[in-house]
């Protein structure tokens, strides 16, 4: 049975969103090495030193912060999202994802220190929006290739999300 494209583009829209919205923290390396290059937190190194302790322990506290932040957000999501919906629940998500990429935008370690709010906000509405791809199953009920596979289509969004893993450390 032939689907309209419209559906066809939102699963398509969907596999892009959750790739680039979704897993952020879990990018972390090669987010640190930008943020080591950028020179976040390296007036706690004494002068002359490219990298320390004491950078190193920041920037894994920011990582910290941003991957517990990632269950919990599941847990604040998962609720709002039986009681508010999904389309509610991806706009919020990505208001709370995009004010945590403005605040990593703006952040500076020497006089606006945003890091750890950044990452928890990243990881929040990232998982808001991973959540919210769960319900894509229902806009093909009446197509008998995808009836009863909710199932199969909430492992696709899994395994989108731990695909986000691999992309982001390939150098």
């Amino acid at each position: 049975m032939f689907l309209p494209t419209r559906r066809w583009a939102l699963v398509m829209l969907s596999c892009v969103e959750v790739l680039t919205a979704t897993g952020i923290m879990f990018g972390w390396s090669s987010l640190s090495i930008a943020l080591r290059r950028e020179g976040t937190y390296a007036e706690l190194c004494d002068d002359g030193e490219s990298g320390c302790d004491a950078q190193a322990l920041r920037l894994n506290a920011v990582y910290t912060a941003g991957a517990f932040c990632v269950p919990l957000g599941g847990m604040i999501w998962g609720p709002l999202m039986d009681v508010k919906g999904a389309k509610w629940t991806r706009a919020v998500g990505m208001c709370v994802f995009s004010a945590g990429c403005l605040l990593f935008a703006f952040a500076d370690s020497k006089t606006f220190d945003a890091y750890v709010p950044a990452a928890c906000l990243v990881s929040i509405g990232g998982m808001a929006n991973f959540l919210s791809h769960f319900v894509i199953a229902e806009y093909f009920a009446e197509c008998v290739a995808f009836q009863d596979k909710s199932g199969l289509q909430g492992e696709s969004a899994r395994h989108f999300f731990r695909s986000r893993v691999p992309l982001i450390r390939i150098k």
